[in-house]
């Protein structure tokens, strides 16, 4: 008589790496995890990652916000989630907030392992003091860490040495060793590598000195706006600072408002601290540190700029802000932030709220609703809802016709075969751009996206498949070439033919991995005898 054979558990893993010990790399994080599915019969069938991500805040987490989505939408098709420990789940400074993601799991009928803990969590009252414990432990320690790190930066601030942001235009960050010695000069982005090392702020080269210099006269002595200056600077062909090497409004205000051309450095004028927002601290609260560099601006005509900023309200740029976002709704009939993130001198979301309060008050200024866009934006919803619903079904008919067995997975995706998932995705574009963007909200084999917007009578859909995952976020047109946009296109009667081909090699493929982990199984089994 044949022995019916144990299927194993099926579950996924959640891995996060940020910067603080080097014990929580990813590899370390897999290889415990993997021994702890090994050791208890557990088949691992996808892996979700955030990596180099701070565990204070789910919002920078799109892994791990994927997770619970698939998880609470009822899509999940397996019954765990392992963990490498509890502060991997998390760092969150409220443990409520990671106790209730945990909840929000098990109540949809998923658990979460900590494979790493000396407990197992199971519900009982010990586990619930430890998971307790461990989250407050988790939080506790970033907490530590960022005074430890923000006290070491004070200090080094009273000192006189350079903390932080990267230098400004006409001036270079040079790294110094503990007996002051000049080690190097410290590209734009590079950090030191010494953590004995210093960086000190000194002037940059004779020609960016003269820019600044000019830069003050026009803005003090020509009462040129900062708009003006950097239009001017531009059409000299004067080479910008990065990242982005073109000289703007804001660019020209940060250089009028900086001390370090004074000779002068300063620390915690503002603060962020455990990834909260920005605050401004009082001035008592400064770290202000005289002659710590050789100035390359007169204090006086400092002083002047700082005057004509506090005694001119058109340099307070609301007004401007205003007729900025009003040109841009008489050209688009909208604003939004995608639209003032094409504009060089547009005020960002951040400015706005600090001048109006709200990003809403601003658009209202400038004469948009933005809560009548808001309607416009879910009536186009619904449109596209119900067109992508039409193509799914006529898919899924086809293929069934094509003799291919098939089901349809929630509302954007379908199973063909036991093991071959497919998203179905919408681009909205009348015209497919080059840097056209596409979003997957679960892992899957293949990808097939449908311009419902094209010109094109014969309709325009590209099936995108790979040997492994297709990757949850990447562009149809990229410059390394890997998703070519005329390489996936194809017409709807080549689908049957595509997917039927992809399903086929995906059989095989996990035909070969289980039977791989079922030898892997034997072997541990007979090590262990031995």
């Amino acid at each position: 008589m044949k022995v019916p054979t144990k299927k194993p558990i099926r579950a996924v893993e959640y891995i996060r790496m940020s910067t603080d010990l080097q014990r929580y790399s990813k590899f370390n994080q897999q290889q415990r995890i993997a021994e702890y599915a090994l050791l208890h019969g557990i088949s691992i069938i996808r892996t979700y990652k955030d990596e180099g991500k701070s565990g204070l805040k789910i919002k920078t987490r799109e892994a791990l916000q994927t997770l619970l989505d698939v998880v609470t939408s009822g899509r999940a098709d397996f019954e765990l989630i392992l963990v490498y420990d509890i502060s991997r789940w998390g760092r969150f400074q409220d443990s409520d907030e990671s106790a209730y993601y945990e909840f929000i799991c098990r109540a949809a009928g998923v658990q979460v392992i900590y494979c790493a803990e000396r407990f197992e969590n199971d519900g009982s009252p010990v586990s619930n003091i430890m998971k307790g414990l461990k989250r407050i432990m988790a939080a506790e320690y970033s907490r530590e860490l960022s005074e430890k790190v923000f006290r070491g930066k004070h200090r080094l601030a009273t000192l006189g040495f350079h903390v932080g942001s990267p230098s400004a235009y006409g001036l270079r960050r040079v790294m110094v060793d503990a007996h002051g010695k000049v080690r190097s000069e410290m590209q734009y982005g590079e950090r030191k590598a010494f953590q004995s090392d210093k960086v000190i702020l000194m002037p940059s080269t004779e020609e960016e000195i003269q820019v600044v210099r000019q830069v003050f006269k026009w803005f003090v002595e020509d009462k040129l706006f900062y708009k003006h200056i950097a239009d001017r600077l531009t059409a000299m062909g004067v080479a910008a600072p990065p990242p982005n090497f073109q000289w703007t409004k804001i660019i020209i205000k940060t250089m009028i408002s900086n001390v370090n051309y004074c000779g002068t450095t300063l620390f915690n004028k503002t603060s962020a601290k455990l990834s909260n927002p920005k605050i401004n601290n009082p001035k008592n609260e400064w770290v202000v540190k005289e002659n710590a560099l050789p100035a390359i601006i007169d204090k006086k005509l400092f002083s002047a700029a700082q005057l004509r900023i506090k005694n001119n309200p058109k340099l307070n740029e609301k007004a401007e802000m205003i007729k900025t976002l009003a040109d841009i709704y008489a050209i688009h009939g909208r604003i939004s932030a995608t639209l003032i993130k094409t504009i060089p001198n547009a005020p960002s979301h951040e400015t706005l709220r600090k001048y109006f309060g709200t990003v809403n008050n601003a658009y209202n200024a400038a004469g948009f609703n933005p809560f009548l866009e808001k309607n416009l934006i879910e009536r186009k919803k619904r449109i596209t809802a119900k067109i992508m619903n039409e193509y799914i079904t006529r898919l899924v008919r086809d293929l069934r016709d094509f003799g291919l067995s098939v089901r349809r997975y929630y509302k954007s995706s379908i199973f063909v075969g036991r093991h071959l998932q497919i998203a179905v995705i919408p681009t909205l574009s009348t015209r497919l751009h080059p840097k056209e963007r596409v979003h997957i909200h679960h892992q899957v084999q293949a990808c097939l996206v449908i311009n419902i917007y094209s010109r094109d009578p014969e309709g325009e859909f590209y099936y995108v498949h790979q040997e492994n995952m297709v990757p949850q976020s990447f562009y149809l047109n990229d410059n390394k070439g890997v998703f070519d946009a005329d390489r996936w296109r194809c017409s709807w009667e080549e689908l049957p033919e595509l997917i039927s081909s992809t399903s086929a090699k995906w059989w095989k493929t996990l035909s070969n991995n289980e039977y791989q982990f079922a030898f892997e199984a034997i072997q541990e089994i007979v090590r262990h005898k031995n």
